[in-house]
C-alpha cells in the first residue's frame, strides 16, 4: 500500500475510533453502499435521504422531550409539596 494511502488511514482511523482493518472495511463497504445508491432512480435515492433526514429529526425531538421530562422531574424534586 502507498505511504500516503496508509497515512491517510490512520489518520482517518484515529479520527473515527476504529482500527485501520475496521476502517477500510467500513470504507470499502461505503464504496458497495455508494455505488447501489448510484444505481438506483434519483427519485428513490431522495426518499431514502429524506427518510434518514426525518429520523434524525425524530431523534433530536425525543432528545428534546427526555430533557425536559429530566427538567420537570428535577422541578418536582425540589419542591416536594407541589401537587
Amino acid at each position: 500500500m502507498p505511504s500516503e494511502l496508509d497515512d491517510k488511514l490512520s489518520v482517518a482511523a484515529k479520527k473515527s475510533g476504529r482500527s485501520i482493518t475496521e476502517e477500510i472495511e467500513y470504507r470499502l463497504e461505503r464504496s458497495f453502499l455508494d455505488e447501489e445508491i448510484r444505481q438506483q432512480p434519483f427519485e428513490q435515492a431522495w426518499a431514502e435521504f429524506e427518510k434518514k433526514k426525518a429520523l434524525e429529526q425524530v431523534d433530536t425531538a425525543l432528545d428534546s422531550v427526555e430533557a425536559a421530562i429530566a427538567n420537570a422531574k428535577a422541578l418536582v424534586d425540589e419542591e416536594p409539596n407541589c401537587p
